[in-house]
């Protein structure tokens, strides 16, 4: 008898497996997709180990293999064995990461009547009312019954089960998505002459020109295109003479596959690129003694792609394969452009927005081993890639990079690197505004830090970028010119619109010289609270502590649920009429744009204007064709965009999130006006950056002013030093949910109690509990949240200590402690 220890889908504890039998019928394999029996019910496991010696007395058998192939690499066992540790998760859901889309299934638990409904039982009112809707329907989904009448129907169901009135049986999901298959037709070449005879028939000339047709074809054409252009008719006919095949072929929703052929290389690399590459080389050959991590910092402009896509050449032309994360599919499709260029053929996107099939054959394609770059966000880094060389993480400093609402809670990034060090494998991380704990560790040896402090300009000539080219920006030589407008001044001289005279004349100057121009303003809407001017009433979302924002659709939507509503005739609290607009959004700068330019072609791109698939690519087409000579946007108009002709950016606002009470707010705002900054003058055209803030002193907004990094790096680190927060410390941010307040907060008061006596017990005097503290919303759909800060170096052995009631959820390395 062999044993299979099995990493099941249930709460059953951090890096945890079960033992199962295996029956002597069955082919198991550590990394194949099973189903098992827990409890009363069969649930999905995943073979991590099989063994000849159980590691329990009693053991059940296992119930069936979902997929006869090894789903997950040997390699991707170990990581998600760390993962589950690190991140303080069930071990199936840090594997369920690298599952082939749509094979995590849940079963469904169906209800049915055991006995002839009782009136006369001693019942509750909803015993009584489920029990008589599952007599009258037979049977019953017991997810679709408690949607229905909410969850307190679950316990009422169990009663009911209890007492025997109700059996509850499970149902095995059997449908999942499975491969497309389409026939094609081939040529079957004639063996003799009379085959040909036979073809000379003039009673059939559409045979004769399809057989003509598919003399020119050798791969054969699709058989239903065949049928409609000649008829099923024509098709057999030539068939039964035994002058075509038949096949039936897997279709691929992704890219095709062709011969790797690298494209011409237009760039030459600067000396500072060239150093990343070879450093790059060297690694990949393992002759290089230092850190296999790269961190390349270099400013907006700086050519960090080129050195991505040279790095990728590198590995591809040793017979291995690629990674290369990006914060968002969807906001860098010239990168993307770029990538599938230089490596025709050899690439496969894989992202959220695909369709499930789309993603379903990509999947397989890459287990199959038919391309040798994957790109994508966080989820590419679980793709199935065997001889994996070289994983590239671009703008590794995006939060993106973070699993935020679902567990495991891990950071792309920091996987990538643990990845990378389990395959001794390079990992390349690129940045403008490095992660100041990334950047730190840099400089203290964990990562190679290469700097490119030279911005690319192009050419007169389109063939290649020569050194004359390239500006010295050690001194900011080269970069957009940037200038603050305190709006503290433009109220006290009487101008109460959103945009500065100093901008409106830079906007004017802009056009009327046939360039462009990016108004930035990180919120979306046209006013951003509703108000009564006579009790202050504010118009807030039910479910969540969030105000309404106005949009121009003439709804109040709340921008963390999306919940929408109509706009109130009268107070709700006073049924006053006079009913005020505050504040302000994307909406509302581009209608002061076009009153004032109305001859000007404007587009806003924000997620309102963005929702449809393939939005963000037709606004970029817009854009970088000319077709709109001014964007309005949020901070999708801030990452990989490559427009030369833009000469000017307008940062309506700049204090937007610079004063939240998260310790890395300076860091962020810093981060993203930098990386707007960076789309002006990335042409021959010199660039100009004006800064709107009522903050002009604060140290983020005067570093970005400069783009001064270190300065920005400098000021975080001192201020990181007095409180202890990351790279310092470590955090861990233990979060409870709850849908009435007050039991939210009592069960926060009562855990920072448990760990604070737990930390005294065990002696662990360098960790700190921060908390608890209401998170900031309180509230959002529905649910309200309380939270707890860890602070310190050791933290999983305080956590390992402490047993977490149902409600908890914990994030280790939070990008946010809010």
């Amino acid at each position: 008898m062999r044993y299979a220890e099995v990493a099941v889908d249930a709460p059953i504890g951090v890096d945890r497996t079960l033992t199962y039998s295996v029956p002597a019928s069955a082919q198991c394999v550590p990394g194949q997709l099973v189903w098992v029996p827990l409890g009363r019910r069969p649930v999905q496991g995943i073979v991590f180990k099989i063994t000849d010696e159980p590691q329990v007395e009693q053991t059940r058998l296992v119930d069936a293999v979902i997929e006869p192939a090894k789903l997950v690499f040997d390699i991707s066992l170990s990581l998600a064995r760390w993962i589950s540790r690190y991140y303080l998760c069930s071990l199936f859901d840090a594997v369920s990461l690298f599952l082939p889309p749509g094979f995590k299934r849940k079963v469904t638990a169906t209800l049915r009547s055991l006995k002839v409904y009782d009136p006369e039982l001693d019942l509750s009112r909803t015993d009584a009312l489920i029990w008589r809707r599952i007599v009258e329907s037979g049977h019953i989904s017991e997810r679709t019954l408690v949607k229905s009448l909410g969850k307190g129907a679950s316990r009422s169901i169990a009663r009911l089960v209890r007492r025997g009135c109700l059996t509850r049986s499970w149902i095995l999901p059997v449908d999942r998505p499975s491969p497309k298959y389409r026939t094609k037709i081939q040529l079957q070449l004639p063996e003799c002459d009379s085959q040909l005879t036979i073809l000379a028939d003039k009673k059939t000339p559409r045979q004769t020109e399809l057989f003509n047709e598919l003399i020119g074809l050798p791969s054969g054409m699709p058989l239903p295109e065949v049928n409609k252009r000649f008829g099923a008719t024509v098709v057999n006919g030539l068939a039964s003479k035994g002058l075509l095949s038949f096949e039936s072929v897997r279709e691929d929703s992704g890219n095709r596959n062709s011969c790797y052929q690298p494209g011409e290389r237009l760039i030459e690399l600067t000396p500072h690129q060239s150093e990343a590459v070879r450093y790059v080389e060297q690694a990949l050959d393992d002759r290089q003694p230092g850190p296999k991590s790269l961190l390349l910092h270099g400013v907006t402009g700086s050519g960090k792609t080129e050195v991505y896509l040279q790095a990728l050449e590198r590995c591809i032309a040793r017979g291995r394969r690629a990674i290369l994360l990006v914060p968002e599919i969807s906001l860098t499709p010239q990168m993307v452009q770029q990538v599938n260029k230089r490596f025709p053929g050899r690439v496969v996107m894989t992202h959220g927005t695909l369709s499930p099939r789309a993603r379903f054959d990509a999947w397989w394609r890459m287990w199959e081993g038919t391309y040798d770059v994957v790109v994508g966000p966080r989820s590419a880094l679980f793709s199935p890639i065997e001889n994996l060389g070289l994983i590239v993480v671009d703008e590794e400093h995006e939060w993106t990079y973070k699993s935020a609402e679902v567990a495991p809670y891990y950071h792309a990034r920091d996987v990538a690197l643990k990845l990378g060090n389990q395959l001794k494998i390079p990992v390349l991380m690129g940045s403008a505004t490095p992660d100041v704990v990334t950047y730190f560790r840099a400089r203290q040896g964990g990562h190679r830090l290469f700097r490119l402090p030279k911005r690319i300009k192009p050419t007169t000539s389109d063939q290649k970028t020569t050194s004359s080219a390239i500006a010295d920006l050690d001194n900011t030589d080269g970069l957009a010119q940037i200038k603050i407008v305190d709006m503290r001044d433009e109220l006290k001289k009487g101008n109460r619109s959103p945009i500065s005279d100093e901008l409106w004349n830079s906007l004017e100057g802009c056009v009327k010289r046939g360039e462009q121009a990016i108004l930035f303003l990180n919120r979306r809407g046209a006013a951003t609270l509703v108000q009564c001017r006579d009790c202050g009433h504010v118009v807030k979302c039910k479910r969540c502590s969030m105000t309404l924002t106005f949009h121009r659709s003439g709804d109040l939507v709340c921008h963390l649920c999306n919940r929408r509503g109509p706009v109130p005739s009268d107070c709700s609290e006073c049924s006053s009429t006079r009913i005020r607009y505050l504040g302000l959004g994307t909406q509302k700068v581009i209608e002061d744009v076009k009153y004032r330019l109305p001859s000007v072609s404007t587009i806003r791109w924000d997620s309102d204007t963005t929702a449809a698939v393939g939005g963000h690519r037709e606004l970029m087409d817009s854009f970088s064709s000319g077709m709109a000579q001014v964007v309005v946007g949020t901070q999708m108009v801030a990452k990989g965009l490559h427009v030369p002709n833009v000469s000017l950016v307008g940062v309506v606002l700049a204090d937007v999130g610079l004063h939240l009470p998260d310790f890395r707010a300076g860091e962020r705002a810093f981060q993203l006006l930098c990386q707007v900054a960076g789309r002006a003058g990335r042409g021959s055209i010199p660039g100009q950056v004006i800064i709107q803030t009522y903050d002009p002193d604060n140290y983020a907004i005067e570093a970005a002013s400069r783009q001064d990094y270190l300065s920005l790096y400098n000021k975080e680190m001192t201020f990181r030093r007095e409180h202890g927060t990351p790279p310092i410390n470590r955090l861990a941010k233990l979060t409870f949910l709850h849908t009435n307040d007050e039991a939210c907060r009592t069960e926060a008061t009562k855990l920072a109690t448990v760990l604070k006596e737990t930390i005294f017990a065990r002696g662990l005097a360098y960790l700190d509990v921060i908390g608890p503290a209401p998170g900031h919303p309180l509230r959002i759909r529905g649910r309200y949240r309380w939270n707890i800060l860890l602070r310190g170096r050791e933290l999983h052995v305080l956590l390992s200590e402490v047993s977490l009631s149902r409600g908890w959820s914990i994030d280790i390395d939070p990008v946010s402690v809010l």
